[in-house]
């Protein structure tokens, strides 16, 4: 990782921390640790329910007409149940944090654009702040997302995986498991990170896109009267092309990135079926076992790809989140200074002497 990357990274994380744990907010901290605790019982869950599936499908096996099998039958879909329905609760509290936390952070970015200045404004264009803002924004929502899940979903359940498979199949089913949670992130990591040079492209293009179109719409009679309409739009195509061009490799990127990981898929599945059978065939493994074992492999394989796919729009959400925090980080045009007095006025005279104007310093007018 690159300097600057690390730079974006330390910044995003720092406006992650600042809006997600502000000081203060003690309801949204609450809400924040029940959906902690949520996940803990959605993973735990999902690590147990093919424990029970194996133990049915091993007393099926035996003997149908025991009464084992009946409670298994009513009590694995009692645990599937309570699995979905804590996932539920958590996505529904986690959209109540992200939403709150959104609609502050947009709330203070413009805030702190305003304080910045018309000469800011100016040199940004409004069509570009507009589309900042809105980016920064749905950054920090996929940050808190793919943070909430890489840290405490995918990694607890993978976790618990492991070591149920390891300990109740054998070692070397673990170690498959271990060697395939290791291929998707490396594969995440090595396209991930040419998707965020291409994010940050992506990003400059669609900002100037905006920019032209917004200022095209707002002085659209000087537009008019100096018969620009024609090289305006030409401008706004070259500007959609290109961002267009930048899209395209973000989404082959993505494509391929996938095939990497259905072919890691395709080559522990199969190192998987053929030690399961083996065992099978030598009596070394129970049929409700194997089927325990595929059932953990499908989850596992859901988990990973889903872990990829977050961490690869993470990436994304963080280029937007440090380009908005950049912003916010810039002092503003009028400071008070915070020992100033009120100010006191007693009278006095208003004088015009050498008086200049200009929205730049550089371009008077």
């Amino acid at each position: 990782m690159d300097e600057r990357a690390g730079a974006l990274d330390r910044r995003a994380l720092r406006a992650l921390h600042a809006n997600l744990w502000p000081a203060g907010a003690w309801d949204l901290k609450f809400r924040l640790i029940f959906v902690l605790a949520m996940t803990l019982v959605s993973s735990s869950v999902a690590a147990a329910g093919p424990l029970f599936l194996r133990r049915l499908v091993d007393h099926l096996s035996r003997d149908p007409l025991v009464l084992a099998p009946i409670l298994l039958i009513v009590g694995y879909p009692i645990v599937r149940f309570v699995g979905l329905a804590s996932i539920q609760l958590r996505v529904m509290l986690l959209a109540t944090v992200m939403e709150r936390t959104k609609a502050r952070f947009a709330a203070a970015g413009m805030k702190h654009i305003l304080a910045l200045g018309r000469a800011f404004r100016l040199g940004q264009g409004a069509g570009a702040l507009a589309r900042l803002l809105e980016r920064g924004a749905l950054g920090l929502e996929w940050s808190i997302r793919s943070t909430h899940v890489v840290l405490f979903q995918v990694l607890l359940e993978a976790a618990l995986t492991c070591l149920v498979v390891a300990r109740v199949v054998g070692a070397e089913f673990g170690f498959i498991l271990v060697a395939v949670m290791a291929g998707y992130a490396v594969v995440a990591v090595i396209f991930t990170t040419r998707q965020v040079q291409v994010r940050r492209s992506l990003n400059q293009y669609d900002s100037a896109a905006s920019a032209l179109l917004v200022d095209t719409l707002l002085n659209y009679d000087l537009v008019q009267s100096f018969d620009a309409s024609a090289r305006e739009v030409d401008r706004y195509t070259s500007a959609r092309t290109a961002q267009a061009a930048h899209a395209v490799r973000a989404q082959t990127s993505i494509s391929l990135m996938n095939i990497c990981w259905r072919a890691l898929e395709a080559a522990a599945l199969a190192g998987v079926l053929a030690l399961a059978a083996h065992d099978v065939v030598r009596g070394r493994m129970s049929v409700g076992t194997l089927v325990m074992v595929q059932v953990y492999m499908l989850q596992v394989f859901g988990n990973m790809l889903g872990l990829g796919q977050v961490y690869s729009d993470a990436r994304q959400g963080f280029v937007d989140l440090d380009q908005l925090q950049a912003v916010l980080d810039m002092p503003p045009a009028l400071a008070d200074v915070p020992s100033a007095p009120p100010l006191a006025v007693t009278g006095g005279r208003v004088v015009f002497d050498n008086v200049v104007f200009g929205y730049d310093p550089a371009r008077p007018i």
